[in-house]
């Protein structure tokens, strides 16, 4: 063996050494913390080598999440859950396994058969025939197809006996002897198979061990949804993991549960787990290998001391248990000291493990962007919690959280594709034949449906609803006698207006979510500095509500409380600082405030820029380390391909936009003070061109040669009807000058009978259109915000 191979040995395994001291050191403090814990609920002394140390425990443990289970359902080392030293399942519950079975080469009837009975037991799975390729070859080609997991089945004389389950890409790869195998067809009464992913139930895996081979076979299975039938069961009995598989249904009311198996049947016996894939076989290092001829003193239980039938570990199993019990949820067994006083019942037990599903996959749907189901699943989450613990409960404040993000982005999908489309709709029930006529009108509905419910944008299609009015009235002459039909159905529609307006928006009920959340967070701050940073979490998502909402009075208010907080927590050159500046800037500039708009956006820079240098200075600085220092820093860095280069890049990339942005500003703060002044004169005119008519006065009455009369201000009300409204798509209330200048260009006539164009109006109009302009800007500012938030921002909730 080379020198080259030697040192890279050393260092993997100084690597390795290194980390395992981390997650045992995280573990053991996990431990010490619920020691106290559970002598504080049951009453009991404290011991005394914990006694100096159990104020400061206490006060930890008490801002902790639910412990290490709650840590290995997310994946993280967070509270001293137990984790893989590579991370080879970072993944797990956020992308579907991809599994591909195999069988050893010339395999006989029997093991073909049972390879395509376990094909049926895996989800998103595929069979392949093995032939002639070797190993290696098979090895690669997963890799290649981003394959997860790798099975092979061997046999000895016909019969199944061994099962190798290797995960991919790294390891690792575990080795089960396979025994008392039962193929489908030979089960009595068996039952139809089921292509629902399954729940799973794991009984008696108590050891790190345990824990370690319940998490290879837990993640080749996709997460079950909760409407989900079938239920696969792993139980563990002197180290032989009996597997069961069955189908079940409610019966007498949903009280009962009724199995019904549907095969195969067998046990399992981990003899082997190798830290590498199958491929490496000789040179990847085994991290756990069965060798009963040296345990001679007594029989040695390796996946669990206890035993499975014990009267405090039956709470795990149950013959028929319900639906949210089985999933991918860590065993919640009480300790054997607890006393039954302080014990739960099962239904706190229930409620609160299905609280604990609705958050975890509401918070994996929300990484994966399935809004839809996120927003089901948190809100599920919190009415369990609220149930259990009450509505203002320290328990509550993460799920209200999430549940107000998911709402908000769901009313940014709706409002940016659905929303608008179906207000559009609601305003647009007309009779048959105004539709078959309106074209125009049409086009107005689909330009208010792309412009969203913006004030301002509602004012430029009411100008062009003022072009259209002559047509309209000549229209409603022509027709007299559809006028109080038009008027019957025109007050049905304001009573379906006003019943809409009654319904809760997710606009809404996210903020209702997010002012909860700010009250808990807010509460618990004085004991736990640490949710300052919740705190200011939350004003942000508030500010995008009211950014939203077009509040902006309200978001700005909320943005500056956001950013108070974070500049007295964090760092000069942390990246939030960069995002939230950069959002009060865009909330600066919907309010028409551009000089504010430019200073944050300025402050963004500003941040960006330092944060820039100091990377530069940690660059410079890393290239005097050694390499122990380098293998330390890898070994605690949170995400493994992040480089200080790479960050740089990246913030070299956002600095352009933000400059843009800047300059946008500057022409439209210039552009919108030349227009004001171009109104201002216009306007002046056609004050002077109405004062030459006769002496008529725009809301006076006035006569016409043509043949009928100009609308006064007598008969204005039943032009208005006769006209198609479209005020009921503007949620604002127009500025009455707005209003005055709009009745002069309907009203004031020439001497010949023609319409005198009043330019002010059109005028105003490309002051709207310009704000529009402005606010479709808001993508971009979506994608900024995103790309601010990558590397540099941790969120609050994979910090706790």
């Amino acid at each position: 063996m080379s020198d080259f191979s030697l040192r890279r040995q050393a260092r993997m395994r100084r690597e390795y050494l290194y980390r395992k001291s981390i997650q045992d050191r995280n573990a053991t403090m996990q431990q010490r913390k619920d020691t106290v814990k559970q002598c504080m609920q049951d009453g009991h002394e404290i011991p005394t080598v914990l006694k100096d140390k159990a104020l400061d425990l206490l006060a930890g443990g008490d801002w902790d999440d639910a412990g290490p289970q709650l840590a290995v359902e997310l994946g993280g080392e967070a509270a001293g859950g137990l984790t893989d030293i590579d991370d080879e399942y970072r993944w797990a519950g956020v992308e579907d396994p991809k599994v591909v079975i195999t069988t050893s080469r010339d395999p006989s009837s029997k093991l073909k058969q049972f390879a395509k009975e376990i094909k049926l037991l895996f989800p998103n799975s595929q069979r392949l025939n093995r032939g002639n390729f070797e190993t290696k070859q098979l090895m690669e080609a997963c890799r290649n197809n981003d394959i997860t997991d790798f099975i092979v089945l061997h046999e000895t004389r016909g019969n199944p006996d061994a099962m190798l389950i290797s995960h991919l890409p790294n390891g690792p790869t575990a080795y089960f002897n396979l025994t008392d195998v039962v193929m489908r067809h030979d089960i009595p009464n068996m039952g139809t198979m089921s292509e629902q992913f399954p729940h799973l139930i794991f009984h008696n895996f108590k050891s790190k061990l345990g824990l370690r081979t319940r998490n290879i076979l837990k993640y080749l299975f996709p997460v079950p949804k909760d409407d989900s039938q079938r239920v696969v069961s792993f139980i563990n009995l002197d180290d032989w993991i009996l597997f069961r598989q069955h189908t079940f249904k409610k019966v007498n009311e949903g009280k009962d549960h009724e199995l019904n198996e549907i095969g195969p049947r067998f046990s399992m016996k981990l003899y082997k787990i190798m830290m590498g894939t199958l491929e490496q076989e000789g040179a990847a290092d085994i991290e756990f290998v069965l060798k009963p001829y040296l345990n001679t003193a007594r029989k040695r239980k390796f996946l669990s001391d206890e035993d499975p039938w014990s009267r405090h570990n039956t709470g795990c199993l149950t013959s028929s248990p319900p639906p949210h019990t089985m999933s991918h949820t860590p065993e919640k067994c009480a300790p054997p000291n607890q006393s039954p006083k302080s014990s739960p019942t099962k239904k706190e037990i229930d409620a609160a493990t299905a609280a604990l599903n609705h958050f975890a996959q509401g918070k994996r749907h929300l990484v994966v962007g399935d809004i839809p189901s996120a927003v089901n699943s948190l809100q599920e989450a919190c009415r369990f919690l609220a149930e259990e613990y009450g509505e203002t409960a320290p328990e509550c404040g993460d799920a209200y959280y999430h549940y107000g993000q998911a709402l908000l982005e769901l009313a940014r999908i709706e409002n940016g594709v659905l929303g608008n489309a179906l207000e559009g709709e609601d305003g647009s029930t007309e009779d048959e034949e105004e539709e078959e006529d309106g074209d125009d009108d049409d086009d107005d509905d689909d330009t208010e449906a792309g412009e969203g419910d913006d004030a301002e944008a509602g004012d430029g299609d009411d100008a062009k609803a003022g072009d259209g009015e002559e047509s309209q009235e000549e229209k409603s002459q022509n027709e007299e006698g559809n006028k109080e039909e038009n008027g019957s159905q025109g007050e049905g529609e304001g009573e379906k207006t006003e019943e809409d307006e009654e319904e809760v928006t997710n606009l809404q009920l996210s903020w209702e979510m997010l002012e909860l959340a700010k009250v808990i967070f807010q509460k618990q701050e004085e004991a736990n500095p640490e949710m300052s940073k919740k705190v200011a979490q939350v004003y942000l998502k508030l500010g995008e509500v009211g950014l939203e909402s077009e509040n902006y009075a309200q978001g700005i208010e909320d943005f500056q409380q956001c950013l108070q907080i974070q500049e007295r927590i964090l760092e000069d050159d942390d990246r939030c600082l960069a995002e939230t500046h950069y959002q009060l800037g865009v909330a600066h500039s919907f309010s028409d405030d551009f000089d504010k708009a430019i200073q944050s956006f300025n402050a963004a820079i500003k941040v960006i820029e330092q944060r820039i240098e100091n990377l530069l200075k940690k660059i410079k600085e890393k290239e005097s380390w050694t390499e122990e220092q380098r293998t330390k820093d890898a070994a605690v860095r949170p995400d493994p391909f992040y480089t200080e280069q790479g960050e740089i890049d990246e913030l070299n990339q956002l600095l352009p936009e933000i400059k843009d942005k800047i300059t946008d500003m500057e022409q439209m703060k210039n552009d919108s003070r030349e227009k004001i002044q171009r109104a201002h004169k216009e306007a002046l005119k056609a004050q002077a061109i109405a004062g030459k008519m006769g002496g008529s006065s725009a809301f006076g009455e006035s006569s016409s040669s043509i043949g009928f009369d100009a609308p006064s201000s007598s008969n204005s009300g039943s032009a208005a009807s006769a006209a198609k409204p479209i005020t009921h798509l503007v949620r604002k209330k127009q500025r009455k000058a707005e209003d005055d200048v709009k009745e002069d260009q309907k009203k004031v006539r020439g001497e010949n009978g023609e319409a005198v164009p009043v330019k002010s109006v059109a005028i105003k109009s490309d002051i709207q259109m310009e704000s529009m302009v402005t606010k479709g800007d808001s993508t971009k500012k979506e994608s900024n915000a995103v790309k601010l938030k990558e590397n540099g921002c941790t969120k609050t909730e994979e910090k706790d």
